[in-house]
């Protein structure tokens, strides 16, 4: 099974999971994004997303819902994650290379290394 189709099949069985623990979790979901949605976001951005995250806005483009649905993380749109990068993009730009530095000593993750600073 390719990347793609476990992708599709997991976040399937995940939204029939909690549709029946639930009730009508996938009303808290928007519907699939378009082609050209992702295509201009990626366009913008300058880089082409993940396929594993391009399957998945083919499925649901974010959630409807204002809290975080998946875990109590929010689902963001394929337009709200564009927002989102633009804003981490312009920080680091403003920042500059030290000021970068300076907030990457604040940040760590579990395990520790797997997300660059």
């Amino acid at each position: 099974m390719n990347n793609n189709a476990s992708i599709a099949a997991a976040w399937t069985s995940f939204v029939g999971v909690m549709n029946r623990k639930a009730g009508r979790f996938d009303c808290c979901l928007n519907g699939p994004a378009l082609p050209e949605e992702i295509a201009d976001i990626e366009r913008q951005m300058g880089m082409e997303l993940p396929s594993e995250l391009k399957q998945l806005y083919m499925l649901n483009n974010g959630q409807t819902h204002q809290y975080g649905v998946v875990y109590g993380l929010d689902f963001l749109s394929v337009e709200d994650r564009f927002r989102r990068w633009s804003e981490w993009k312009e920080l680091i730009e403003s920042e500059g290379d030290e000021g970068s530095r300076e907030l990457g000593e604040f940040c760590q993750s579990h395990p520790a290394g797997v997300i660059r600073p």
